[in-house]
């Protein structure tokens, strides 16, 4: 009876939400088809909240005249050449991150969901990289790796200097990935002119004015595809937009669960402060070892151990540049266990910038070190049982860093992870491919159809077609089916246990079909 009573009530609930139900569904079975009900429709609101009203959330900074906010501007930069038109959003510096995150989910520029966010410091100014084969090579690479991990780029946004540089290897490489650039608003040249005031408007970016003494102000570059300016109020100076910029990239990752990486090339002074202050999050840093300025300093001074130059100010000042390579190189050597600064060099026979930026981030995921290492006030425990925590702790990173390997489609990635679970015959003695991790990454690489790398891990010791669900990775090919759009150049990556929970029956929830509100449009 009780059981009766429980599922009366749950039917109750699904006629408010006005849920078609089948007369023989237990009480469990009407339970998650209201929960799902529930998520489809938070959802929904979400998609429709940001998309509809998306630019209208956002305010500028404080009018001095009245004490008020300002309504933020928006609207569309229309350049000369035949370049795309680019959405621009002009926002407070105290904007709420997780905010902005959002509407770049799930708001009117439609930007899908990435598999990485690569971040973009360095030189401001405009440089050529040298030698001529440097240059070749950094286009090259970048591209690759941005298209390979189906990655969103950060800059600066301007038309000079490194986000100048990667926009252009991007546009050339033809990936159509998204560039966005976040700059400081009234450092942009024409943004009095052109830009303020406007209210979804299309602007033509042409005629600019003159820019002033150098350094003034900047133009914004062609080749990115969306712009966040920021609006400091009374603040005009360049970098007043860094603080918005990094506290947005930690959030955008952390809502999609992607991973950071973050590329100097050459820079001054001021690109030290934000790899200082990625070294702190713990993001992993490439450096082009010989694209010049602190790229090439800290470089010779990690590597070669070659002492800082004099313009970095005394080390042993807190706040200086020295004092802040100086502890990046600390976290690099100490917390890290050297994992924390990846170097492309040509003196050390480095050609594949992809591999050395992706391999990046998997060689990060892969640091667990001991997390009582340094507490005298830690648990007494047998060495034994020390040694056991440690290899699960290595297992759970090198399965996340093999389930990147997978999504990026990089066998040369996956082979190192491989060869690492291989040496691991204390805990998995049947090899690597009989650890959970390599069973889960073979899963996913069916799922995936990466046919170079299911290759690779049935190959493995130990490797157990038996273990493989076919179930469910047919329902998970046909979910990634059914998100596709002709807008969608990602590929929808989720968790065996969602696919098995949400999907267990393929096509019921989707969208819930048999629900009417949500199936018009109307929820």
């Amino acid at each position: 009876m009780a059981d009766e009573g429980h599922v009366k009530e749950l039917r109750a609930a699904a006629k408010r939400y006005q849920l078609v139900l089948s007369p023989n569904l237990d009480a469990e079975s009407i339970l998650l088809e209201l929960c799902v009900t529930t998520l489809q429709r938070m959802m929904r609101l979400r998609y429709t909240l940001f998309k509809t009203f998306g630019n209208l959330l956002f305010a500028r900074a404080v009018d001095a005249s009245t004490g008020l906010p300002k309504t933020a501007d928006y609207g569309t930069i229309a350049w000369k050449n035949e370049t795309e038109d680019s959405p621009y959003l002009v926002c407070s510096d105290t904007t709420s991150p997780k905010l902005l995150a959002n509407f770049l989910r799930y708001g009117p520029w439609k930007i899908a969901r990435p598999n990485l966010l690569i971040t973009i410091v360095g030189g401001a100014r405009n440089f050529e990289l040298q030698p001529p084969e440097l240059a070749r090579l950094f286009s090259k690479g970048f591209a690759e790796a941005v298209t390979t991990a189906k990655a969103v780029v950060t800059t600066a946004g301007t038309d000079a200097g490194v986000a100048k540089l990667v926009a252009d290897a991007l546009a050339q490489s033809g990936s159509g990935l998204p560039v966005i650039g976040v700059a400081p608003y009234q450092k942009m040249t024409g943004w009095k002119e052109l830009l303020d005031g406007k209210n979804g408007e299309e602007v033509s970016y042409t005629n600019l004015p003159d820019p002033g003494q150098p350094g003034a102000s900047a133009p914004l570059n062609h080749d990115h595809t969306h712009f966040v300016l920021v609006d400091s109020g009374a603040r005009t100076n360049w970098g007043t937009e860094l603080h918005l910029r990094a506290e947005f990239e930690a959030a955008y990752a952390q809502m999609l669960h992607i991973p950071v990486a973050q590329l100097c090339v050459q820079g001054g002074p001021g690109t030290v402060t934000g790899l200082y202050e990625s070294a702190l999050k713990g993001t992993p840093i490439v450096i082009v070892a010989e694209s010049g300025g602190c790229a090439t300093d800290i470089y010779n001074f990690v590597i070669k151990q070659v002492p800082l130059p004099e313009k970095y100010g005394d080390v042993t000042t807190r706040g200086t540049g020295a004092n802040q390579i100086v502890e990046v190189e600390r976290l690099h050597r100490e917390v890290h266990k050297g994992r924390l600064l990846s170097f492309f060099s040509l003196e050390r026979g480095d050609t594949d910038l992809a591999a050395v930026l992706l391999r990046a981030v998997v060689n990060l995921t892969t640091n667990a070190p001991d997390a009582y290492a340094d507490d005298p006030t830690r648990p007494s425990v047998s060495e034994a049982a020390r040694d056991a925590s440690l290899s699960s702790q290595m297992h759970r990173s090198l399965a996340r860093a093999l389930k990147l390997a997978v999504v990026w489609d990089r066998t040369d990635v996956a082979q190192d992870i491989l060869e690492r679970l291989n040496g691991m015959r204390n805990a998995y003695p049947g090899g690597a491919g009989s650890t959970p991790a390599a069973q889960e990454a073979l899963q996913a690489a069916i799922s995936l159809d990466r046919l170079t790398l299911v290759k690779e891990l049935l190959n493995q010791p130990g490797a157990d077609v038996g273990a493989i669900d076919l179930v469910q990775a047919r329902s998970h090919r046909s979910t990634m089916m059914n998100h596709t759009h002709a807008n969608t150049y990602y590929p929808v990556t989720y968790t065996p246990t969602y696919c098995a929970q949400l999907y267990q029956q393929p096509g019921r929830f989707f969208f819930l079909s048999n629900n009417k509100l949500l199936s018009n449009g109307s929820a």
